[in-house]
């Protein structure tokens, strides 16, 4: 019985939690640790030149005085590339969709986008919002995409999407674009 305390009180002393300032203590003191790096003191990543905390800021710093173009293209003519300033049309007029506060806006930029740069991007989000679209061409095309899509992806923003695919699903009166608003949705999983 005695002996069954002693290796009971054995272990919790030895199964205690140990806090880190003790775990480094005794590296310090550990006969493996060179002795040069016993009497230099460590510096934390506040102290150090290239910390993380210290890089995150200078480089919120280059983006908050809208200094980051400038220095990228300076550092592309250095490379002997030329950088025209903003996005590219086909990222302007994505980004006209996705930022499309009402249907009517939505409708006006995926018809300016197709008729610009042809079909609509196997993107989710951009599917999505054309779901608003009143033709029924572009619902099956994009009804298609999504599908296709969802065979091998996840997406984010699931919620939003499937209850615009059940929105369709219950406002169409085509046959074939229910079927494909259905077969969605229960990729979807809804």
């Amino acid at each position: 019985m005695d002996d069954e305390r002693d290796r009971r009180e054995r272990r919790s002393s030895r199964d205690r939690d140990v806090s880190w300032s003790e775990i480094d203590k005794k590296r310090d003191k550990s006969a493996h640790v060179d002795g040069d790096l016993r009497r230099t003191p460590r510096r934390g990543k506040a102290g150090s030149v290239t910390g993380l905390g210290r890089y995150k800021a200078d480089l919120s710093r280059l983006f908050e005085r809208g200094e980051a173009g400038k220095l990228v293209k300076g550092v592309a003519k250095g490379a002997g590339l030329e950088v025209s300033g903003g996005l590219p049309a086909r990222q302007q007029a994505l980004r006209k969709i996705l930022d499309a506060a009402n249907p009517e806006a939505v409708v006006a930029a995926v018809d300016a986008f197709r008729a610009e740069h042809g079909e609509l991007p196997d993107d989710p989000e951009v599917l999505g919002q054309a779901l608003v679209h009143p033709d029924e061409t572009v619902l099956l095309d994009v009804l298609f995409r999504l599908h296709r899509y969802l065979a091998g992806h996840l997406v984010q923003r699931k919620a939003l999407l499937l209850l615009r695919v059940k929105e369709l699903e219950v406002r169409a009166e085509d046959d074939e674009l229910r079927e494909w608003a259905a077969k969605v949705r229960d990729r979807l999983g809804g």
